[in-house]
């Protein structure tokens, strides 16, 4: 109890920045949530199914875009906030290595558009899912975590969440209105990135200056660690998807995706704490709050990965209008992987990263993924394609990188059984 309160006074403001980001947050993924139900009751599981495979392939140019700088410059803004100059360079090279990056996104989609069928035959519906990577430009969450004013991020994602769900009821009335679901998604998330560009640009009175090259090569290069590890992730988690598109069929993307949506939405406070705590712990690199932090971790991991595995039926009903109850064995089975992503997250950026070790924090992502192709490859010679072995496949991924992860973390004496036991 001593060690609570003793934290509670240390660390006011991250423990008010977490709490305040966390709420917001929860309040922001339960109103698509809400929509869910509608959504798949109006639409159907296979248009459903079809727009998330559209937006997990979308996904990817979204990342291309970031390139790892939501990971790779928060630390420096974090270590430069009060110098305004330096400040409006590290903004100035972010918002254009971006841009650069949408232009070659917008070329390849042409020509995947052009060159693939199934892709061709919904343009559309890829066209408005792109839209969205508009507001990767926009949208500086880097700054404001790095800045610690996560207060921003919770209320112009809200803001965008709003939009979003509000037209959903407003506009989408039959199974033909499938299409402007993308389309709602995007405009919500450029409006908002809009809002953002402009706090940081004039609330938070910052300038746009044309960096030299050497400064742009340097953060460019800075975040390709980052880069390919995030790719490498999102491919670990979206595998399961495309595997169940191209081989199964779009109810069975539908069926993944829903027991993905609820498994992410029990990951929010983990990864609002980690948000909140990554600047802190990178300025004071403190080995002895980090390993108090570490068993109130996985307490609060236990307890989630609890609350889903029991309330797993009544969460896939009421999430899904009771139209895909084939999902809760596999939300159940996605319990495991909660608890290792939770983990992976508190081990990577607020812990590894923030203590200047980022080359294992990004390589236990890249080798996770070899786990996963591997895995795949005995799946497909062994002649198992199914959701249930795609799930399964992604857990052994996670379980890998979040052992990987720890034993770095114990190596570098970052944790420490000593410190552990000393409270």
């Amino acid at each position: 109890m001593s060690f609570i309160q003793s934290l509670f006074r240390q660390h006011f403001h991250v423990i008010k920045n977490t709490g305040y980001l966390s709420i917001i947050e929860v309040i922001r993924l339960i109103m698509p949530l809400v929509a869910l139900p509608y959504i798949i009751s109006v639409v159907g599981t296979y248009y459903y199914g079809l727009i998330a495979f559209a937006q997990v392939v979308i996904y990817y140019f979204t990342i291309f875009i970031c390139f790892g700088l939501d990971t790779s410059v928060v630390k420096e803004v974090a270590m430069h906030r009060n110098d305004k100059k330096l400040l409006s360079e590290i903004i100035s090279s972010v918002i254009l290595i971006r841009c650069i990056l949408a232009l070659i996104s917008m070329i390849v989609f042409v020509l995947l558009i052009v060159s693939i069928p199934f892709m061709k035959t919904n343009a559309v519906l890829f066209i408005f899912s792109f839209l969205m990577c508009f507001s990767e430009i926009l949208f500086p969450v880097w700054f404001f975590q790095g800045i610690e004013k996560m207060k921003y991020i919770a209320l112009i994602r809200f803001s965008s969440v709003l939009v979003y769900v509000v037209g959903i009821f407003l506009v989408i009335k039959s199974k033909d209105d499938y299409l402007y679901i993308p389309l709602l998604q995007a405009f919500g998330m450029v409006f908002s990135g809009g809002i953002a560009f402009y706090i940081m640009m004039f609330v938070e009175k910052n300038k746009f200056i044309i960096p030299n090259k050497a400064v742009i090569k340097k953060y460019f290069l800075e975040s390709v660690p980052f880069f390919i590890a995030r790719i490498s992730g999102e491919f670990n988690v979206s595998m399961a998807k495309m595997m169940s598109g191209i081989f199964l069929g779009m109810n069975d993307v539908a069926i993944v995706e829903i027991a993905q949506k609820i498994s992410s939405f029990a990951q929010v406070p983990i990864g609002m704490l980690n948000q909140a705590l990554y600047p802190n712990i990178a300025k004071t690199k403190d080995r002895k709050f980090v390993n108090k932090l570490l068993p109130i971790m996985i307490g609060i991991i236990l307890f989630i990965c609890l609350f889903v595995l029991i309330f797993a039926p009544f969460l896939i009903c009421f999430f899904s209008d009771s139209n895909m109850m084939e999902a809760v064995p596999i939300l159940r089975i996605l319990t495991i992987y909660i608890f290792f992503a939770g983990i992976v997250a508190f081990t990577g950026s607020p812990v590894l990263v923030a203590f200047g070790f980022s080359k294992p924090s990004n390589n236990a992502v890249i080798y996770s993924t070899l786990v996963l192709v591997i895995s795949y490859v005995i799946l497909y010679f062994v002649n198992n394609f199914n959701i249930y072995s795609f799930i399964i496949v992604l857990v052994l991924s996670e379980v890998y990188m979040a052992m990987y992860r720890m034993y770095y973390c114990y190596k570098y004496d970052i944790f420490s059984y000593k410190r552990f036991y000393c409270f």
